[in-house]
């Protein structure tokens, strides 16, 4: 599993109690709450900066909840997209066998995350017209679970403004370019002539040994992958 970003750690969710109440199924209430504002500014972001956006805001959920249960497969799932944000062979299975929300408040609220992330992905590769709203709508679900609210506004404001700034929606390439998952730490500066080996760290550090949601190098190389599997080295 990837490591916790500095800028969560540092904002001590983990350490949170948990507050809120949860319910069956309790997450499609709360996604239809989003933002309007976050959406309109998702929307001036290209398709790859969206997809590192979404994945971004889901990890303060994941580490969030970290080590306070069993269910796994969500963390399985959010480093498999990781990889995938880098080469689209790394996914290998697109599909999740969600558990029932029984009211659980750690799993509902890790199984709803999930349904929030496959609508994300799904609707962003494509460019849906609702792809800014499903960003819009993690934000909501993620907010949902957090006590102390404020560092991670404050996070998404600046993640949003440096994208914006770097990964501007272009319609004549509406995918944009490549986007480290480090350039969302704001601690990092956001130097292009970095990418390369920001995402190659960010590959090497992804085990896919026992994620099902991941393509082994034979696999990567059998469906045509052109390189070294789980290295980025243009």
């Amino acid at each position: 599993m990837l490591a916790i970003p500095r800028y969560i750690e540092n904002a001590k969710v983990q350490e949170q109690p948990i507050e809120y109440k949860w319910k069956p199924y309790l997450g499609m209430e709360i996604i239809e709450k989003y933002s309007s504002n976050i959406k309109l500014a998702v929307d001036e972001i290209s398709l790859r900066a969206t997809l590192t956006l979404g994945l971004g805001v889901a990890e303060w959920m994941t580490w969030r909840l970290n080590g306070r249960s069993q269910y796994q497969q969500v963390y399985l799932y959010v480093d498999a997209l990781w990889a995938r944000t880098v080469d689209r062979h790394y996914l290998k299975v697109d599909e999740l066998k969600r558990p029932a929300d029984t009211g659980d408040p750690i799993i509902g609220p890790l199984r709803a995350l999930e349904h929030a992330l496959a609508d994300m992905i799904t609707k962003t590769l494509v460019n849906h017209p609702e792809r800014a709203k499903t960003i819009a709508q993690l934000v909501s679900l993620v907010r949902y679970t957090l006590v102390n609210r404020g560092e991670f506004d404050e996070w998404l404001k600046t993640a949003i403004a440096r994208f914006v700034h770097l990964y501007a929606f272009d319609p004549q390439n509406v995918a944009g370019g490549l986007v480290p998952r480090s350039f969302l730490d704001p601690q990092v500066e956001p130097a292009t002539e970095n990418i390369p080996a920001l995402l190659d760290e960010q590959l090497r550090s992804i085990d896919y040994s026992g994620n099902p949601f991941l393509a082994t190098p034979e696999e990567m190389r059998a469906a045509g992958f052109k390189g070294t599997p789980y290295r980025y080295l243009p």
